[in-house]
């Protein structure tokens, strides 16, 4: 797992940290649709500055899957993945970001920590997340999913991460 100051450097050239959440429960992994977005993913958040990932894990879970389901999460986030992203044209700069010091940098892309998290629950509430749909997906149905997702960059990292939680899924 990456150090705050390891993170911070991150922010330095210019890459937004996240984390990414691949949540697992009996062998199924949760993936999640967002309208605006119009894409399926995991759920995933920026890492605030001088904050630990796996604490920010839990604090982005809270706010995208709600604080009944969050609670529901167990064990020591596991990396099984990172990967960034370079933006181009307007999105360059599109968000402030800063560094651990306060200082204005422009940012170029992002930063993902792929991160797995166990549930012990697959009830969500759906009034207490901002997904439109969410499902539980095991190994049969998981190739299905980069198909549905329009951005290239992301549908290569789902291809990447699903290697990587192969021995999570039935």
């Amino acid at each position: 797992m990456l150090s705050t100051s390891q993170i911070d450097s991150l922010r330095k050239i210019g890459l937004r940290p996240q984390v990414v959440a691949c949540i697992v429960k009996d062998g199924k992994v949760l993936i999640a649709y967002a309208k605006k977005h119009n894409s399926w993913m995991f759920p995933q958040g920026g890492i605030d500055n001088k904050e630990k990932p796996h604490k920010a894990l839990y604090r982005e879970m809270e706010e995208e899957l709600g604080k009944k389901f969050s609670k529901n999460l167990y064990g020591k986030p596991e990396l099984i993945y990172s990967d960034k992203i370079a933006f181009s044209g307007t999105a360059i700069g599109s968000r402030d970001l800063k560094t651990d010091a306060g200082v204005p940098v422009l940012m170029r892309g992002k930063y993902y920590l792929f991160l797995v998290i166990n549930s012990k629950t697959y009830d969500i509430d759906r009034n207490d997340t901002e997904f439109d749909k969410i499902v539980w997906v095991g190994k049969d149905k998981i190739d299905i999913i980069p198909r549905l997702i329009n951005e290239p960059n992301k549908r290569k990292q789902f291809i990447e991460v699903t290697k990587k939680l192969e021995k999570y899924l039935e």
